[in-house]
């Protein structure tokens, strides 16, 4: 009896560009004719982004992940750096505004105190939270720590909304200044911004467009046996993504040949930089109901 063949027997990777986008990609010469024509620079800025996504989409995925941690390596030291520096003189900074403000009574300089020492507290919470989320019992927390830090940042803002908040009153009831207030104000305002993109996060926002066209082109091209792309999701899930992918193959295709195809690009998806965790599921057609999507209920 003939056994199960091997995956890298079985696999038949399609060719690095089945769809000639690189006759798409636009040379300097031909970016700089657009320049020259009327709204050119407009035109040439987005040719020049269709090169790119173009370029990146003929990338192996495996090229996107070693550039990623090269990168991320090359930026070891200066964030290391920064992040000393920003601390050491926040911390300066913070022990002159407090003497400066309890001296002079000043709420201005009070508010800008209290955001120098959050950003103190900042940093030391994201560094703890950082050392958490890589410890994290995996029994106890299956989908890891990576969104520890984003509720960090949420749980911190709130924090400096509250105490900004007191100071913002203060400043209303004084006979001193509203100095304090508008400064309080702005700083509210920002750690507000900060939290609205921090919450779209944890709910769940979309991936860029440019991320999906990336994954689409993949899962199409990645072997001859994937006969449609029928659905692809990339959303966060914290900083990073959740991709989930429905690919359909013919209805005859033997379930280890459709096991394999579908780890292997699973496997090939979730080394993508940024990409936290993949789903792919196998199907033979595509009339049904999207997967993962609940019915639609009736108003009442």
């Amino acid at each position: 009896m003939a056994g199960r063949p091997r995956s890298n027997e079985s696999a038949t990777i399609l060719p690095d560009d089945p769809f000639q986008l690189q006759n798409g990609i636009l040379t300097a010469g031909a970016l700089e004719g657009l320049r020259n024509r009327k709204k050119g620079k407009q035109l040439e800025q987005h040719h020049v982004r269709q090169n790119e996504l173009i370029k990146s989409m003929l990338k192996p995925m495996e090229e996107h992940t070693e550039d990623a941690h090269a990168e991320e390596k090359a930026a070891q030291l200066p964030v290391k750096i920064a992040i000393y520096a920003s601390l050491y003189s926040n911390f300066a900074l913070c022990v002159l505004q407090l003497y400066a403000a309890i001296s002079s009574g000043s709420l201005s300089l009070l508010s800008t105190a209290i955001d120098s020492v959050f950003d103190i507290g900042a940093n030391t919470l994201l560094w703890w939270l950082h050392r958490k989320a890589t410890t994290m019992d995996l029994n106890k927390w299956p989908v890891g720590g990576a969104r520890i830090g984003t509720i960090g940042n949420v749980i911190y803002g709130f924090l400096m909304g509250a105490v900004n908040l007191v100071v913002v009153v203060e400043s209303i009831s004084s006979s001193i200044t509203y100095d304090g207030g508008d400064i309080s104000s702005g700083i509210i305002a920002s750690w507000s911004r900060t939290v609205y993109k921090q919450f779209e996060l944890l709910a769940g926002k979309s991936a860029p467009h440019e991320f999906l066209q990336l994954i689409i082109y993949k899962v199409a091209t990645f072997h001859e046996e994937i006969t449609k792309v029928d659905t692809v999701r990339a959303y966060h899930s914290g900083p990073d993504y959740f991709v989930e992918v429905d690919i359909v193959m013919d209805a005859n295709t033997p379930l280890w040949k459709a096991h394999d195809i579908s780890q292997e690009l699973q496997d090939r998806i979730e080394v993508l930089p940024k990409v936290e965790r993949a789903f792919v599921h196998v199907d033979y057609e595509t009339t049904h109901y999207p997967e993962h999507r609940k019915t639609p209920k009736t108003p009442v």
